[in-house]
């Protein structure tokens, strides 16, 4: 092995282990704040938007564990520990997508991407995206979150059922 492709592997695994350390606590407060949310919030429900990309990112990662296992066999083992690593990357990038995929929706607002939003945050929920399937809602705070066609009729429901108590009150 090359001091040039030493420095690549270990350049490769430095950042890899740390986007994969900070991916899977990231899935694990996503998890706890889920657990959360459901218990404490009532009219949770819960929309998962997320199936496509893991299957992607689950293909992705078996290619290339394939790939390195093919490299270990012709002893080029520099290559072989990169395939490892990108396929290990790919199962990190599958776990952000469950995170960022996911969308609950309750009674006085939604949880997203490990933070919770109100119902009275909401601005306007935009246009379809031309290659997305999915919409994008504009908060006040100019931050705009993604919703899928499924998501933006939940969405628009639960918020039709928040403006009638509103109105109630």
């Amino acid at each position: 092995m090359e001091i040039l492709e030493l420095i690549i592997l270990i350049f490769f695994t430095a950042v890899f282990v740390f986007e994969g350390i900070q991916s899977v606590k990231k899935f694990m407060g996503y998890k706890a704040s889920l657990k959360e949310t459901l218990e404490k919030r009532s009219g949770c429900v819960i929309q998962k938007d997320y199936k496509i990309y893991l299957a992607g990112y689950a293909i992705v990662s078996l290619f290339l564990f394939f790939y390195s296992i093919y490299y270990f066999s012709t002893n080029q083992i520099i290559y072989a520990l990169i395939m490892l690593l990108f396929s290990l990357f790919s199962i990190t990038f599958a776990l952000d997508t469950i995170v960022q995929r996911t969308t609950v929706f309750y009674d006085t607002g939604l949880f997203y991407n490990l933070e919770h939003k109100k119902y009275r945050s909401i601005l306007k929920i935009g246009d379809k995206h031309s290659f997305w399937k999915g919409y994008t809602v504009r908060l006040t705070n100019n931050e705009e979150i993604y919703v899928s066609k499924k998501g933006k009729v939940i969405l628009e429901e639960k918020l039709a059922q928040y403006k009638e108590r509103k109105k109630e009150k």
